[in-house]
Order: structure tokens, then C-alpha cells, then sequence
């Protein structure tokens, strides 16, 4: 059963195949990531900590955990490296083994919370199609859940030492997999130390020394696998609260029942609590409510310290924006840093979802006619395959043949250089959707340090540092470091370069769809004479204005203005003197303000300048007709919106900085422009 539902799901057993690579290649998702991370780390010199990634979105020094590249796996493979294929990923192999071990510690569980030997089967077979270990299969690391299954089977051991034993194995084990179901792991294995000291079978001596061994065990482990190299208040990310699990989760199957229609959530980052528990489970559950006997089990189950464990995993999982289908029910906040790390606590529903599943099925085996346990079995898993059917049979694979849509010649330009810039850095997109992986792969071959790629958890103070840095070098306000490197950015951000370039302080060549920008010191002979010849292309004739030269190209017409989001952090000081000259209020925008204005004839008519959105109404006379002009402006915070009204139509482009709207003496809409002078001043004019 396990290995036809990894095949339905798989589409085939083909990426079992270690040399098959492909399917990992896809624009936009987790796989490249996780196989990019294995690339690089691979390549690298052993260091300390072991798991340390260097290279990978360059400068940043990351783990080769926060690529979820399942470091047990990247450590053991890297050891052999010099005897690989340079195609190789263990990935397939890794969610195999997941489904397998899913169905394994299913039937164990089963097997050993009854003594009916068709509850351990179904057990296993549940385990396999349950909804969680499904709707996970596009984050392999996630896919560990048999670890969870794992610790609980070891709660339940008999023999207090191999439950001891094997409980803090699976804790210290799951260090190598992934720190959520490192966490989960560590709750259910402190609830089973605490379960055999109140069953007085260790005393209190031996209890604290097994918690703080494995505590500190599981530290070092972490330390090692290199996830302390970024500090919890640069790793924070999002907040808590934004994926949490919606009160719903249970009933809730998104659009992956074919019985049951989707539920809304409060918050779209609530995908990360998804545990539907199915159709198939409601019937095992519902048969059960009459039953008195199991109520009293339940209640002696409740008092178990593994309860108090998953009832605090669930309330950290539903917390702090509880909420039930688009209601919030409480709202409140926590801040301290390890609630921020993990942001996606809607995971730790996983737990209370598994348990759900073994009582129900525990709860069967207690039926009084034992005649009626496998046809109800054999009739619940129907039901349950039937109805989460579109989840079994997701299609999430894309098993054709990577090709990079880049040129031959970028090989030989990475092959000149030893550090690229990608310019903003840490994008997954340039100049087409998900095209960074194309540049990663690139990187991996010529051994190059990139500054993009993906990271669980990235350091926000070194990515802003950077992007800032670039753009003030770009900019001529500080000078290029020294060494062989290059930069690449799409062709619109051509205007950033163009203090550079009045400067001659490199060269800027186009090669496909990119922009590629050579500073004079990296301008090596020979890299000289590769950009010199085709296909490198000058870009002589492209014409490029800054916001005051655009407002001087006509100023016998009226421009009507308006700011979205946020105009002013590259509002160059040309630009501001122009609008000083004018008296107009725009030479002193701050930071997210609004503004609306209208020019004619190259002077103000009207302005507003404010810290709330602000709009303007108005008739202005022209040579054939009066022309309505409604205008509304909106910073980051006020609306985020532009709308500039021509005699009621829709004229402003409403994108992020200044937009234009230029009108002609017979009041016709002639032109819309909008200058992004949040990221640049100037602008490539078609």
C-alpha cells in the first residue's frame, strides 16, 4: 500500500533514480532549493560547524539546514562526494523511505495500542494516506512525520529502558531532519522521561539526567548542523500568527475532498495547519460517541503526560491569532524570538491529528462484537481513499527535462569570474519568473558565490546591508570592492547604472534578457575581449530620463501627479532641485507620504503633500472641452494607491512611486508614466 500510494502520488518510482535530477529543477519551487542547497554544500571544503553553507546566496554564511536539504543526508553524502556522479540527489529516495517507515511505525502503533492484528494494518494504512504526510509531499525535509510516529510508539513501550532508549534516540535523531519535528519529537520524548519517573520506574536522579542529556545532546547536534550560525533575531522572518492552524483544521479539506466543500480561513498562511481528517475518520469517530466504555478510557488516556504535551503543542499551533473559519475569535501577541523562528506553528497540529487517528482506531478494536472490527475497517479506509481522492492523486511532479533558456555564453563569463551579484540581491525573479535557479545552476558548475538563492531562515541585516551597499556603488556614493566580479540585474534597472557609466567606472553589456555590469577593476584582458564580441550587446541607443528630464519634454501640456506606496528613498538630488526650483512640495518628500500635484506649462497649478492619503477634484478649461480631473494618492500605509481620473477614466498606472499623467491642450490623455523613485530616479523610455 505504501509504495502504490507513493507511486500514484509520484507519478512512478522514477525519482527514486539518484542520477535523475530533473524533476527538482522547477522555477518557483521548494525542490530547487533543497537539491541547490545539496549542490553547493557538496562542493565546499569541510568546516566548522560541519553544517555550514558558504557561496549560497553569497555573503551570507547559512546551514545547509535552512535550505531544508535534510543535513542527515547532505553530511553522509558529502563524505563520498569524489565518488558521486555530478548528477546526484537523494531526495526520491528520502520520501520513499518516508512513506515506508509512515506505514512501518502505522503498523507498530497499531499493533501495539491492540492486540486485534488488523488494527496494526490499517493502522499503517491510514498512517500512509494521512493528510498531512500528503499535502507535505512538496517539502520533503516535512514528509520526517514517521519521527512523531516514531516518539509516541516509544511513549508506549512497555519496557521502560527501550523506551528510554529509543525515545531520546528518535529526539536526537530528528536534529538532522528538520527543528519543527526536532521540537515535537522533544515534547513527546520529555513526556515520556516524566511518564516513567511518575511510574516511580526511574527515580528523580535519573530523570533529570536523561532531560538535561538530551537537551543538551540535541544542542550540540543543532550547533553542528550549523542552525545557530544565524541568531534567532536576524533568522525571525514573519511573525506568529500568520500561519497558524484555524480552529477548523479538521473539517477543513481546502479543495481536496471530493465529499466535503472547502472552508475559509482567517489568514492564507493557514495551509501550514492543514489536518483534514477525512471522511473515512468522521465514521470511525462518530461510531464511537455512544460508547461509555471508551469515554472512560479516554478519560484515564487524558491524564497521561504525553497529553499535557500535544494539548500545548495544539494551543501553540492555533495561537496567537485563534481563529475559526475567517473569524478571529482572540488575538494577541508574542514576541520573543523563538516564537518568531517558528513562525509556522499551524505544524503542530500534526501531532493531536495523529493521535485523533490512533483512538479512533483504538477505539474500534474496543467494539463488543469483534465479528463487525474489519468490515468497518475495510469500509472507513473506502471512504477515506474515496473522499481526500484529488490529495492522493495531487500531480505536483514536473518529470520533464530541465533546459536552461540561457545562452552558452554565460558559461564562459562565470567561468571568468569568481563572484556574482545579483542585483537586487536574494530574488527568486529578474527578468522572467523564477529565472534566479537558472543562474544558481550556473553557479554550482564554476564553483561561483552568488548573491541569490533561497533560505528557510536568511540574515535580514546582511541582505539589507547588501542591497544597499550595490545600490550606493551603483549610484557612485562609495566605491566597487576590489576583485573579479560582476553584476546582473534586468535591463529596467539600467537607470541606477547611469552615474556609474557618466563616470567610467565600467562597462555595461546586454546578453539575452539581462543587463551585465563590469566594474573597471574586475575588467580583466581576457574578460575584456569575451564582452567585446557577439553576442554581447552595447547599449548605445536606449534612452534613459530622469523624473526631471520626463517633466521637461513637454511643458506646453498639463501633468497630473500621484505617489502610491512609497517615491522618495531614491529621489535623486536632480530631480529634487528641479521640484525646489519649482516651489514645489515634492523636493521635500519623506519617507511613505502622499502626493497629488498638477502642472501646466512646466508650474504648479495645485499640490498637497501629507502623511494620510489625500485627494483633489477639479475642472480645468481646455481648447476643446472642460476636463474633470479626480485625483487620489495613498502612501504604504494610507492606501497604497494611486488614481488619477481623466473626465471619469481610469488614467494612472498605480505602481509603486510617482505616476504621470500627461494631458494635451484638447484635454486627451496623450501619455501614463510612472517612475519608480523608491528603487530609481530615472527610467528607460520606449
Amino acid at each position: 500500500m505504501a509504495v502504490l500510494v507513493f507511486a500514484l502520488h509520484m507519478q512512478g518510482l522514477k525519482i527514486i533514480n539518484p542520477g535523475y535530477t530533473d524533476w527538482l529543477y522547477v522555477l518557483n519551487s521548494d525542490y530547487s532549493t533543497h537539491q541547490l542547497g545539496w549542490e553547493y554544500f557538496r562542493r565546499l571544503p569541510w568546516s566548522f560547524p560541519i553544517g555550514k553553507l558558504e557561496n549560497y546566496a553569497y555573503p551570507m554564511v547559512s546551514s545547509i539546514g535552512y535550505t531544508d536539504s535534510i543535513p542527515l543526508l547532505a553530511l553522509f553524502f558529502k563524505l563520498f562526494d569524489s565518488w558521486l556522479p555530478s548528477n546526484f540527489q537523494y531526495f526520491g529516495f528520502w520520501l520513499f523511505s518516508c512513506y515506508l517507515l509512515q506505514a512501518f511505525y502505522g503498523f507498530k502503533l497499531g499493533r501495539r495500542l491492540s492486540a486485534n492484528q488488523w488494527i496494526g494494518v490499517f493502522s499503517g494504512l491510514f498512517m500512509v494516506i494521512a493528510t498531512p504526510l500528503l499535502y507535505r509531499t512538496p517539502h520533503p525535509a516535512l514528509c520526517g512525520q514517521w519521527l512523531i510516529l516514531a516518539s509516541i510508539n516509544a511513549y508506549f513501550m512497555q519496557d521502560y529502558k527501550r523506551s528510554l532508549i529509543h525515545s531520546g534516540s528518535v529526539t536526537l535523531f530528528s536534529t538532522f531532519i528538520h527543528p519543527y519535528l526536532f521540537i515535537m519529537c522533544l515534547g513527546i520524548g520529555l513526556s515520556t522521561y516524566l511518564k516513567w519517573l511518575i511510574q516511580q520506574k526511574i527515580d528523580r536522579k535519573a530523570w533529570l539526567i536523561w532531560s538535561i542529556s538530551t537537551l543538551a545532546g540535541a544542542y550540540v547536534l543543532l550547533y553542528i548542523n550549523g542552525y545557530f550560525i544565524i541568531h534567532s533575531e536576524e533568522a525571525m522572518g514573519l511573525g506568529l500568527g500568520e500561519f497558524s492552524a484555524n480552529l477548523n483544521t479538521f473539517i477543513n479539506p481546502l479543495e481536496f475532498s471530493q465529499i466535503l466543500p472547502a472552508l475559509r480561513t482567517a489568514f492564507s498562511g493557514q495551509y501550514e495547519g492543514f489536518a483534514y481528517l477525512g471522511v473515512g475518520l468522521f465514521l470511525l469517530i462518530s461510531i464511537q460517541l455512544f460508547n461509555k466504555k471508551i469515554g472512560k478510557h479516554f478519560i484515564k488516556i487524558s491524564k497521561q503526560p504525553i497529553t499535557l504535551v500535544i494539548i500545548a503543542m495544539t494551543l501553540l499551533a492555533i495561537s496567537p491569532n485563534v481563529s475559526f473559519n475567517d473569524t478571529s475569535i482572540i488575538n494577541f501577541s508574542l514576541e520573543h524570538p523563538i516564537f518568531s523562528t517558528f513562525r509556522s506553528n499551524g505544524r503542530f497540529i500534526w501531532p493531536l491529528y495523529y493521535s485523533i487517528l490512533l483512538g479512533a482506531l483504538w477505539a474500534i478494536s474496543k467494539i463488543r462484537d469483534q465479528r463487525f472490527t474489519l468490515p468497518l475497517l475495510i469500509l472507513s479506509l473506502a471512504v477515506q481513499v474515496f473522499d481526500i481522492w484529488p490529495l492522493v492523486n495531487r500531480k505536483i511532479l514536473h518529470l520533464q527535462t530541465y533546459q536552461s533558456p540561457l545562452s552558452a555564453s554565460w558559461e564562459l563569463l562565470f567561468d571568468q569570474v569568481e563572484t556574482i551579484y545579483m542585483y537586487p540581491p536574494y530574488l527568486p525573479s529578474y527578468a522572467s519568473s523564477g529565472d534566479a535557479l537558472h543562474f544558481l545552476k550556473l553557479g554550482v558548475k564554476n564553483k561561483n558565490q552568488l548573491s541569490t538563492g533561497h533560505l528557510a531562515r536568511r540574515d535580514d541585516f546582511i541582505a539589507d546591508s547588501l542591497f544597499k551597499q550595490l545600490t550606493s556603488q551603483f549610484r557612485n556614493e562609495s566605491s566597487f570592492a576590489q576583485g573579479e566580479a560582476i553584476y546582473i540585474m534586468d535591463i529596467s534597472k539600467l537607470p541606477i547604472l547611469i552615474n556609474s557609466l557618466d563616470q567610467n567606472l565600467g562597462v555595461v553589456r546586454k546578453l539575452d534578457t539581462y543587463l551585465i555590469f563590469i566594474p573597471t577593476g574586475s575588467l580583466t584582458p581576457a574578460l575584456n575581449s569575451l564582452i567585446s564580441q557577439p553576442p554581447y550587446e552595447h547599449l548605445d541607443s536606449i534612452n534613459i530620463l530622469r523624473l526631471d528630464e520626463y517633466m521637461q519634454l513637454d511643458t506646453n501640456s498639463i501633468q497630473v501627479l500621484s505617489i502610491k506606496d512609497e517615491a522618495s528613498q531614491s529621489l535623486c538630488q536632480e530631480t529634487r532641485s528641479y521640484f525646489n526650483r519649482l516651489g514645489s512640495e515634492l523636493a521635500n518628500l519623506n519617507f511613505r507620504e502622499s502626493y497629488l500635484g498638477i502642472f501646466k506649462d512646466g508650474r504648479i497649478m495645485y499640490e498637497e503633500r501629507s502623511q494620510h492619503k489625500i485627494n483633489y477634484a477639479t475642472v480645468l478649461p481646455t481648447d476643446s472641452i472642460l476636463c474633470a480631473i479626480d485625483i487620489l494618492s495613498g502612501g504604504a500605509n494610507e492606501g497604497n494607491i494611486s488614481s488619477i481620473k481623466i473626465n471619469g477614466t481610469e488614467a494612472s498606472l498605480n505602481q509603486r512611486g510617482i505616476n504621470i499623467v500627461t494631458i494635451n491642450k484638447s484635454g486627451e490623455v496623450i501619455q501614463s508614466a510612472c517612475f519608480d523613485t523608491y528603487e530609481q530616479c530615472a527610467k528607460i523610455m520606449e
